[in-house]
């Protein structure tokens, strides 16, 4: 039992607090910015001019993996087999459709071989309210679960 202290509300308050801020603030895996070298399929046998130019599509893939796939696919998660639609760069391309779509694939396929690497990825701390919005959401739907059988009697 609590003694009636005038500092007793206090250290409850701070007691919650900690506790939400623990559960609030979670670790979460995100791809390095900087595209790791493995990536780039950019073997030493081209001439300079189309090794810097692979190396332009390889970081505009890699930018689009940051940006777009890391969102819909975290880390852990398994990767299709096909690229996804966002899985698209706008800025340097191949010169003509078919080679693109070579580029494509062949840059997802590299995406997929490297993305269970844990060096491509950083760990993180982001406030994440997930855990509050589900518990509520998981005690409503038992509300209207016990509501229902209630009604019956009634």
């Amino acid at each position: 039992m609590f003694i009636r202290r005038k500092f007793d509300k206090y250290v409850i308050a701070g007691l919650a607090a900690g506790l939400f801020a623990y559960l609030s603030f979670q670790p979460v895996y995100r791809l390095r910015t900087v595209m790791p070298p493995e990536f780039a399929d950019t073997p030493s046998s081209l001439p300079a001019p189309q090794r810097a130019g692979e190396e332009r599509i390889a970081t505009a893939y890699w930018n689009c993996a940051v940006t777009e796939i890391q969102i819909q696919y975290s880390y852990g998660r398994q990767l299709p087999l096909d690229p996804p639609p966002g899985f698209q760069i706008a800025g340097p391309s191949p010169s003509n459709a078919v080679e693109a779509a070579a580029a494509r694939l062949r840059y997802w396929r590299r995406l997929r071989q490297l993305w269970y690497v844990p060096s491509i990825w950083t760990k993180v701390y982001e406030w994440d309210f997930s855990w509050l919005t589900g518990s509520v959401k998981a005690a409503g739907e038992w509300l209207g679960e016990a509501w229902r059988k209630l009604s019956v009697f009634l």
